[in-house]
C-alpha cells in the first residue's frame, strides 16, 4: 500500500488495523513509520494475524479491553 492509499484511510486514535499473518516485521516496521508521519498523535495498533494472538496487554495499552464471555450453564 503507497503512501497515497494511506492517505484516504480514515484512521481514528485506537484503530486496530490486521495485516496478513505472512507480513514480514520490516513491512509491519515501514508501514507504521509511514503511519506515524501521515497521523502524527494517533494510536494505531499494527497486528500480523487473529487478534487472539495479541496479548492482552498490548491490547489495553491501545484502549482495547475484553469483554468477559458469558458463562455457560
Amino acid at each position: 500500500m503507497s503512501q497515497e492509499q494511506l492517505k484516504h484511510l480514515n484512521l481514528a486514535d485506537g484503530d486496530l488495523l490486521r495485516l496478513p499473518t505472512s507480513t514480514s516485521p520490516e513491512a509491519m516496521r515501514q508501514l507504521a513509520d509511514a503511519l506515524t508521519t501521515l497521523h502524527p498523535g494517533k494510536r494505531i495498533l499494527l497486528f500480523a494475524g487473529e487478534v487472539e494472538a495479541v496479548p492482552e496487554g498490548v491490547m489495553n495499552q491501545a484502549g482495547w479491553f475484553r469483554q468477559p464471555r458469558p458463562t455457560l450453564h
